[in-house]
C-alpha cells in the first residue's frame, strides 16, 4: 500500500507539473519559448505570442445582492471548489440574514483571500456544481467577458499563476486571522495575465481537463485501496484492541510511566479473531499476542511548547511540530521554525496529536522541535 501509495503521489504530480509547463508565464515578457509570454511547450499550429491583459479586460466583477433568498450558501474547499456549506462543514456557519451576500449563476468564479495549505494567496473557484448559489461579501466574485474559455482560466487560476501578482496588491503584513488585504479595485486594475488565442485556450483547457480526469481516476482507486486496507487492519490485529471506550489507561497516561494501552473489549482468549489473537495470520505465526504497555518497547516523548517569540520562518533552530496542523497524510508537515529547543523527535519517529483533536498518527520526515500537542515515540 505504500509502494501504490507513491505511485499515485508521483503520477499526480507529474500531472500537475505538466499543467505548469503548458501555462508557464510568471517571467518578464520575451518572445523566446520557456519565458514571459511564450510557454515552454506548446501544441503543433500555435507559435503566437500570448497576450498580456490586466484582469479586468478579461474579467468583470459580480457583485449581485442575493434579492431573492437563495439559500444554497456556498463555500470553497480546496479539493472539490465550490461546494455547499452545510454538506462542507456538517452546519452553517453563514448569516441569518442572507441578503447582504452575493449570487452567483454557474461557472462565475469566486476568490477566497484567506491563504491555505497550498493556496498562500487564496484560491480561485468556479461554480460548477451548483446552478446557482450565495457566498460571503468577503469573496470577490467574477465572471469572464465575452470570448474567453472559462475551462482554461480555472487551470489557469488553479495552477497559481496569480499568485505573484496578488503577493503585489496584498497589503504587507495586513493579515487578520488569514484573510489577505486585497483591494476589489486593484484586484481587477493592477493583476496581468497572459491570454492565448482562444483556439489555443481550448486546446489546453482540453489537455488539462483529461489529466484532471486521470487525477480522479488514481484519487478514487487511493480511496478503494484505503478501504480495503481498513478491512485488513480488522483482521490482521486481534478484534480486543482499541474497540473498547477510552478509559484512563487509554492513550498516554502521564501517572503511569507515561505507559500507552488500550484496554480490551473481551477477555483474552486463544481462538482466532476474538481477544489477542487476530482473525487473519500469514503462514508460520502462531500463539497469542503479547500485551504490553507502549512504554516498555518504545521511548515515548511528551511534548513541550517553547516560548512563541522563538518562533521563526527563517530556518533558525529546528522545524516546530506543535499538533495536527502539522500533520498531513500521516507525514509531518511543519509549518514554521523554532530557535528554542524543548523536546525533539528524530525522522521515522511515530507522531500522535495529544490535544483536540486527538489520535492523528504520522511518522516524521524531521527532525524537529515537538510542542505540546505531539507526542513522539521511536522504539527501543
Amino acid at each position: 500500500l505504500e509502494l501504490v501509495s507513491g505511485g499515485f503521489d508521483t503520477s499526480t504530480s507529474s500531472a500537475r507539473a505538466l499543467s505548469h509547463w503548458v501555462l508557464t508565464n510568471d517571467r518578464p515578457l520575451s518572445g523566446v519559448e520557456g519565458e514571459g509570454n511564450v510557454p515552454e511547450i506548446r501544441f503543433p499550429g500555435f507559435s503566437e505570442p500570448w497576450v498580456e491583459k490586466r484582469l479586468g479586460e478579461v474579467f468583470k466583477r459580480v457583485n449581485t445582492r442575493n434579492s431573492n433568498n437563495n439559500t444554497n450558501v456556498l463555500t470553497i474547499s480546496a479539493q472539490k471548489g465550490l461546494v455547499n456549506q452545510e454538506e462542507y462543514f456538517n452546519k452553517s456557519v453563514s448569516s441569518k440574514d442572507l441578503s447582504n451576500y452575493y449570487l452567483l449563476e454557474k461557472g462565475c468564479f469566486a476568490y477566497n483571500k484567506s491563504y491555505s495549505k497550498g493556496y498562500p494567496m487564496g484560491a480561485i473557484k468556479r461554480l460548477n456544481k451548483y446552478n446557482r448559489g450565495v457566498v460571503s461579501p468577503l469573496y470577490i466574485c467574477l465572471k469572464s467577458l465575452s470570448n474567453q474559455q472559462d475551462d482554461f482560466f480555472e487551470q489557469y487560476f488553479e495552477g497559481g499563476f496569480l499568485n505573484r501578482q496578488i503577493h503585489k496588491i496584498a497589503q504587507e503584513g495586513a493579515r487578520n486571522h488569514g484573510l489577505l488585504n486585497v483591494s476589489v479595485v486593484e484586484f481587477f486594475k493592477d493583476i496581468l495575465i497572459f491570454s492565448p488565442s482562444l483556439p489555443e485556450q481550448q486546446k489546453i483547457a482540453d489537455f488539462l481537463t483529461t489529466i484532471d480526469t486521470k487525477i480522479q481516476s488514481l484519487t478514487q482507486k487511493k480511496e478503494a485501496l484505503g478501504q480495503y486496507k481498513k478491512g485488513l487492519l480488522q483482521k490482521l490485529f486481534p478484534a480486543g484492541f482499541g474497540s473498547a471506550q477510552p478509559t484512563e489507561n487509554c492513550f498516554l497516561n502521564h501517572n503511569a510511566n507515561r505507559s500507552l494501552t488500550r484496554p480490551l473489549s473481551r477477555p483474552l482468549s486463544g481462538v482466532e479473531g476474538e481477544g489477542n489473537v487476530p482473525e487473519l495470520r500469514f503462514p508460520g505465526f502462531d500463539g497469542d499476542w503479547e500485551t504490553v504497555k507502549l512504554s516498555s518497547v518504545a521511548n515515548i516523548t511528551m511534548g513541550s511548547s517553547p516560548k512563541s517569540s522563538a518562533y521563526n520562518e527563517n530556518f533558525n533552530g529546528l522545524p516546530l511540530l506543535q499538533g495536527n496542523a502539522d500533520i498531513t497524510g500521516r507525514k509531518s508537515y511543519p509549518r514554521i521554525y523554532s530557535s528554542e529547543i524543548t523536546k525533539e523527535c528524530q525522522v521515522g519517529d511515530i507522531l500522535l496529536s495529544v490535544r483536540a483533536p486527538v489520535g492523528s498518527v504520522a511518522k516524521s520526515l524531521h527532525h524537529a522541535c515537538v510542542g505540546r500537542g505531539i507526542s513522539a515515540i521511536a522504539a527501543k
